[in-house]
Formats: structure tokens, sequence, C-alpha cells
């Protein structure tokens, strides 16, 4: 069974139903992104582009002129990124430090980057953002390393790293959290938890108790197969978060 369906079917079975399809359908799409990030993915790694810098200062890229429509909202950061040759991947120290964008009022603005590396360096630039009737612009994309390029590691959007630096999977699905639920391949006959390993949490960071975290699906650990467990939960408005993973009995 699909983790679209098996979602479906777990929020289906609910004790509340403020859910309608199409917001099923979104919290869907956007773990569909999630996971397939990079799938299609052909530029050139973090790596590559730390590599390329051959200047005492850090370089900003993706800051291209932009096109924003009317009433649309614009993140000024998103997708921009900064690297230096001796520091690696500093965009962590990127700040505008002049011009604003009022997406409200047709026109051309000015944005002016600047990022700085530990050896004092720094590097300014000034991007134009044209707020107009056409479509906004995709944001372009930051390059990913070659660990989450390959799959050995996921990326800020699939997961984090606990105190130990062990990469945990993790969805997040509007104010709800999940953290642990990523596709995990077991032994015939090796017992299985649906909840171990499996944190999730409210918009405020509080653990929300399994007892109130929906499951669908079961796993029979004495049959080889791949097996598809939903989980679901409420936030504090009503709304429902839903996520799957997949857990193969070899």
């Amino acid at each position: 069974m699909s983790a679209d369906i098996i979602i479906k079917a777990l929020v289906a079975l609910l004790p509340l139903s403020p859910a309608t399809s199409d917001e099923i359908e979104t919290h869907l799409e956007a773990e569909h992104m999630t996971t397939n990030i990079y799938a299609d993915y052909e530029g050139p790694t973090m790596e590559e582009e730390i590599e390329s810098v051959d200047t005492p200062y850090p370089i900003i890229k993706n800051v291209g002129a932009f096109n924003v429509e009317v009433g649309d909202e614009f993140d000024e950061l998103e997708g921009v990124y900064a690297v230096d040759s001796n520091d690696g991947d500093v965009t962590d120290s990127i700040t505008i430090t002049d011009g604003s964008v009022d997406t409200s009022s047709p026109g051309t603005y000015y944005l002016t980057y600047r990022a700085e590396a530990s050896n004092g360096g720094w590097y300014n630039i000034t991007r134009t953002v044209t707020v107009s009737d056409q479509p906004t612009d995709e944001y372009p994309m930051i390059p990913p390393t070659e660990a989450e390029l390959s799959g050995e590691v996921a990326s800020d959007e699939d997961g984090t790293e606990d105190g130990d630096g062990e990469l945990l999977s993790q969805d997040a699905t509007g104010n709800i959290e999940f953290v642990g639920v990523d596709d995990e391949t077991i032994n015939v006959g090796q017992e299985f938890d649906l909840f171990e390993g499996v944190e999730v949490y409210d918009a405020e960071g509080n653990q929300i108790p399994n007892n109130l975290v929906y499951t669908t699906g079961t796993v029979n650990n004495e049959e080889p197969g791949d097996y598809t467990i939903g989980y679901s939960a409420f936030d504090e408005d009503g709304e429902v978060a839903a996520v799957a993973r997949v857990i193969t009995v070899q």
C-alpha cells in the first residue's frame, strides 16, 4: 500500500475530522518534496563551490535579479549562500545591510548582501528585486553537500542531528514535528516497536505523548516484505499532520 493511501486512511480513522482531502494532499506534497529535494539536481556540490573560490574573501551566490508578484511573500535569504576558501560554507554569516522590498507596491528595489569570513575578509553585493504583476520567480537552490546528494546524510530539510551527532529523520508538517520516522530495515523475526525512536513535538517544542499520536498499519516481522506505517497528530488549532514510513522485513 502506498504512503499516500495509508496516510489518507489514517486520517479517516482519527477521532476528529478537521482535515480536508486538500489539506492531506498538501501534507503529502510537502513530505515528497522533502524526500526528493535533490532527485533531479545536476549542479555543483557545496564542496565543489568551496573549491572554486580563489579570493581572500567570501563569495555570495544566487543573488541574481528576482521578480516577485505583487502581494506575494518574499524571503530575501532563501536560496542565497556564501562560500569561502578557508571557512567553507559561510552562509550563516550573510546579512542584508541595506534596502528592503515592499511586495505590496510594484517597482524596482535593491538589496545589499554582506558575508564575512573568520580572517576578516568580507564581500558585499547588490541584488535587484522587481515587484510586478508577473508570477514570482522560483527560488534558487543551495547546493547540497556530497553526502546529502548521495543520500548518506539527510539535508536540513530531511533531518536534524541529536546531541551525539547522530542524524535523525525528521518531518516538519505544519506545527507538528515528527522525529525518527525514517524508513527502516529489520530482519525476519526481529522485534519492531512502532514508537521506538519516534518522537512528536508541538509548535512550542513540547513532546506529544504516544497515546495522542495515532497510527495505522502493522509490521509482520515473520513475513519478508515492505510495510507502510502512518503516524498522525493534531496541533493546538486542530490541524492534522500526518507522515508515513516504510519498514522492510528481510
